[in-house]
């Protein structure tokens, strides 16, 4: 009895309901990767075992050690490492994944619009708590913001990051742009106004920073001043 024909909508139903695919990277590799994957593995572990036994006895091998040491080695070894755990990725219908596809592809649509709103909302709140600082407020904050620039604390940029306080993000906004961060900077860029105002309010900052280290180094003046005298004074007196 010949076989009936399917036509090409049926054929391409049975694809959708027998045919499996993954979602690695190279499916039909599998068997050969798998193998060597478990292989290395395997070796990582033996190696770490032979240094902890190595330690333990620098003497004598490992298949010494072992023998004499017995069982407090293979649970000092068994606490002290940990084997790397394998995983595989399940197979899907070909239906289960064009639906899987499709669904990513849904969402990364307006991705990019989404992130450059929360780049420009992020921009002007922070230019906003600027601009409304004024007196000794706008002196502490530009300080800090000198010495975020600086760096060399990580517990105060982590606290930094995880702050939700107006002044605090404003600081920390600064800070990533003094350090180069590209979506905040193409966010200053697509707004004119919010970036000559974030202009502006740089230069004043770097004013009230130079007149902060005016008597600093009016007083390192003095001390270098006061030290080549003492030294003047010490000259005449061993040549008097």
């Amino acid at each position: 009895m010949p076989r009936k024909q399917k036509s090409p909508q049926q054929k391409k139903q049975l694809q959708l309901k027998k045919d499996h695919f993954t979602f690695t990277n190279a499916p039909h590799a599998f068997r050969r990767n798998w193998k060597k994957k478990k292989a290395k593995v395997n070796r990582q572990y033996r190696r770490k075992s032979d240094q902890i036994l190595a330690t333990a006895k620098p003497q004598i091998t490992s298949s010494e050690a072992e023998a004499l040491v017995g069982d407090v080695t293979s649970a000092h070894v068994e606490n002290s490492i940990s084997k790397k755990r394998l995983r595989k990725r399940g197979t899907v219908l070909l239906g289960e994944k064009i639906k899987i596809k499709s669904r990513i592809r849904r969402e990364k649509v307006g991705r990019r619009v989404a992130s450059r709103r929360k780049s420009d909302q992020i921009v002007a709140n922070a230019v906003t708590t600027l601009m409304t600082l004024e007196g000794d407020e706008l002196i502490q904050v530009v300080v800090r913001i000198a010495k975020a620039v600086q760096g060399g604390d990580p517990i105060e940029w982590a606290r930094l990051y995880r702050s939700q306080d107006p002044i605090d993000r404003a600081v920390f906004f600064v800070e990533q742009i003094e350090r180069g961060d590209w979506t905040l900077s193409e966010a200053l860029r697509r707004d004119q106004d919010l970036r000559e105002t974030f202009r502006a309010w740089v230069a004043n900052a770097n004013r009230i920073l130079a007149k902060q280290a005016r008597p600093s180094q009016r007083k390192l003046q003095q001390k270098i001043a006061t030290g080549k005298k003492v030294k003047a004074v010490l000259r005449q007196n061993r040549g008097a």
